[in-house]
């Protein structure tokens, strides 16, 4: 997002203003940049959102070679079919944007007259090709309206999960948490559809048991260990494993 912000930052930035040396930051006083050259304000931001951009390319080259050998983590048992054809869908859209808009911003670089400098250092030069490099300029806005569009259902998403599903999708999604998510059938969301409908008509301070023979023991205790409170149904419940009595006790607080 910081890079879309810097996009609409320069793209009013006057084409004939005076170079300088040093430039403050967005004017911020927070930081201030020294050039080896001078440059008007329009160059070096341009320059500064190419050697970014360029940069976050590499990094997304190497997130997605993560991905490629390394298994995500499953999706929620408690996700219809279509929830998860959307969900898969929006992850490989996003990943999707996440390089053609730096790659089309890269072709338009090379097409433009100025070529590509990284941080000072020259990378090539431009060809200085008016036609394609409109074509590009045109395919890169369009491509990051697309990327923010995408991005934005993905916060919706999750904030459905949090206030409306309620079913730990952003526990879970976390580094310390990803190992339960991979347990099979006792991760979160299974949890959650198998208990809400013993539970649902309980009051606070009802109790109840289900035998560990409803279950495999070890991955219920994996998947149980990380969330000793619930919010299952209209209320939160404790939930802990019994090995005396062999069983899952669940205890309605609210």
């Amino acid at each position: 997002m910081a890079m879309f912000g810097l996009g609409w930052y320069m793209a009013d930035l006057p084409k004939d203003a005076p170079k300088a040396m040093s430039f403050d930051l967005f004017d911020l006083g927070i930081y201030n940049w020294q050039l080896s050259e001078e440059a008007s304000p329009r160059t070096f931001y341009f320059n500064l959102h190419k050697s970014i951009g360029v940069t976050l390319l590499a990094l997304i080259a190497f997130r997605i070679f993560w991905r490629l050998t390394h298994r995500p983590p499953a999706l929620l048992d408690s996700l219809t079919a279509a929830e998860k054809k959307i969900a898969t869908a929006g992850h490989h859209t996003l990943y999707l944007m996440m390089v053609l808009v730096p790659v089309s911003g890269v072709l338009m670089t090379l097409y433009s007259k100025f070529g590509l400098k990284w941080f000072g250092m020259d990378v090539f030069a431009g060809l200085d090709n008016p036609v394609m490099r409109d074509t590009f300029k045109e395919a890169h806005e369009l491509l990051g309206v697309v990327m923010i569009t995408v991005i934005g259902l993905h916060v919706l998403g999750a904030i459905k999960h949090k206030v409306i599903n309620k079913d730990g999708e952003l526990v879970v999604v976390q580094p310390k948490q990803r190992g339960k998510r991979q347990k099979g059938p006792y991760e979160y969301g299974a949890l959650r559809n198998y208990f809400v409908p013993i539970i649902k008509d309980m009051k606070a301070g009802d109790a109840c048991e289900i035998p560990f023979d409803k279950f495999d023991k070890e991955r219920l205790r994996g998947a149980i260990s990380g969330w000793s409170v619930h919010h299952w149904g209209k209320g939160s419940n404790i939930t802990t494993i019994n090995n005396d009595r062999k069983c899952v006790e669940i205890l309605r607080v609210t």
